[in-house]
């Protein structure tokens, strides 16, 4: 469990031709842009929706602040 962040040491990196640069244990995928949403269920209903938000000189996993929607 990484309780610092699950995107601790995430980066953007561009791709050109290849991936061979990449640790082979490293994910990686598409940029996602938009809110940053986090979503808690109980018995198959949502019961909490948080919006992260994040400065943006700050690392990808660190957020500033949640805010309830």
């Amino acid at each position: 469990m990484n309780v610092l962040g699950m995107g601790r040491f995430s980066r953007i990196e561009y791709l050109k031709n290849n991936t061979e640069h990449l640790h082979p244990s490293e994910f990686w995928c598409e940029v996602f842009k938009g809110e940053h949403l986090s979503v808690d269920y109980y018995k198959k209903q949502s019961s909490l929706i948080v919006r992260g938000i994040r400065e943006p000189d700050s690392p990808l996993y660190k957020w500033s602040k949640w805010k309830k929607k």
